[in-house]
């Protein structure tokens, strides 16, 4: 178990300074046989990289990046590797306390493809300086799962160093069970992105009395054509049709198609916990797992709250098949915030913008209870005032 305290916090700076401040010190058969449908699936080998690999916005300028005075921004979270969670239910967590007292809301936060619970560093140190407890686990075949040697995170038979979503969503419930009996009274808000967003669906379907609200970053519906004629895409994609079990390399496209800041894609082909490549065959079954995002969407319990972060240049996946997943969710209680010239990787990044950190923050003030007892005010005037639609 690995522990990392930062110094109190004084006076809570503005938003943008905080999270500026917190940023310092992050540190197969041949296809000649295979049914149309497999050949279709390979294609979109291209899903891979868009949830492997963050596409942030070309504007850099505005992004959140470690700023020189980091030092002094006395800041009040805790970082915690591999402690409680991992050793009850030997799934590799990183969590984020608040340094002083008690949390007022918990997030668990679920990865991208290729990516693990520790690219949410930025978030977690915000979440945690501003109350919040975040824990993120690394989902099996990723992160420390993936480059296990010793078996520490498997037990017997069940090995987790290789992908499985079913299981995985299993683990993430196990999780989620742990933080609420850890914070019985606080609510707990699920929230993945990329890929991650269809495992929070997943959870979330199967378990409501888990979760108070869902928030979906850049959610997998759909891929976006223009991925599939790149050029080094489609080299990769031949050389999978033709040999289903050679790996996919990932460097040139975290490089050259899903980021437009250069930094993004080197900071991932340098962090040892980001999976470079991938089979074909682990390709196949996450293409095959983010097809059912809008099957989940449809299983989510009425009322919960939803918030849907989408990117107005999201390269990676098309922003407009997005609103098949709001019309597929029963709950009318959904906040969408398109983020204009944004990319794909909104929060696993070292690079988080303000805009995007208003949308969580405002969303979660609307779930507090003094702004639900502020909603229910405003709706009872309305019918008093005879606002049929308010019934």
């Amino acid at each position: 178990m690995t522990s990392i305290s930062a110094p109190p916090l004084g006076q809570a700076p503005a938003r943008f300074d905080l999270l500026c401040k917190i940023a310092q010190g992050y540190a197969m058969p041949p296809f000649w046989i295979l049914a149309p449908q497999q050949i279709i699936s390979l294609l979109v080998i291209v899903f891979i990289l868009m949830s492997a690999s963050p596409c942030t916005a070309a504007d850099s300028q505005t992004a959140l990046h470690p700023s020189a005075d980091a030092t002094a921004a006395h800041l009040l979270y805790e970082l915690v590797e591999d402690g409680s969670p991992t050793e009850a239910l030997r799934i590799p967590v990183a969590e984020w306390y608040p340094r002083n007292g008690k949390p007022e809301g918990m997030v668990l936060a679920i990865h991208g493809l290729a990516l693990h619970g520790g690219r949410y560093s930025l978030l977690g140190r915000f979440a945690a300086s501003t109350g919040y407890y975040l824990a993120a686990p690394d989902l099996r075949g990723f992160g420390k799962c993936r480059f296990d040697k010793t078996g520490k995170y498997s037990t017997g038979e069940d090995r987790r160093n290789k992908i499985n979503y079913d299981k995985s969503a299993e683990d993430v419930a196990l999780l989620a069970t742990w933080m609420k009996r850890k914070y019985p009274d606080l609510p707990l808000t699920i929230l993945g992105e990329s890929l991650g967003a269809t495992m929070a669906l997943k959870v979330a379907a199967a378990h409501p009395d888990l979760v108070s609200g869902i928030v979906l970053s850049s959610p997998a519906a759909k891929v976006n054509a223009l991925m599939y004629v790149y050029p080094e895409n489609v080299a990769q994609t031949v050389a999978g049709l033709i040999r289903p079990s050679s790996n996919v390399k990932l460097n040139a496209f975290m490089q050259k198609l899903v980021s437009f800041n250069p930094q993004v894609g080197a900071a991932l082909l340098k962090d040892p916990l980001v999976a470079k490549e991938l089979t074909v065959g682990e390709l196949l079954v996450s293409d095959s797992f983010v097809h059912k995002t809008i099957n989940y969407a449809r299983q989510i319990k009425e009322g919960t709250p939803v918030l849907i972060l989408a990117a107005s240049k999201d390269h990676c996946v098309k922003p407009e098949a997005v609103t098949k997943i709001t019309e597929n969710i029963k709950s009318a209680n959904q906040t969408i915030r398109w983020l204009d010239h944004h990319d794909h990787l909104l929060l696993e990044s070292e690079f988080i913008r303000t805009a995007t950190v208003d949308s969580l923050l405002d969303w979660s003030e609307d779930l507090s209870p003094e702004r639900k007892q502020e909603l229910a005010k405003m709706h009872q005037l309305l019918m008093d005032l005879g606002d049929r639609a308010a019934d």
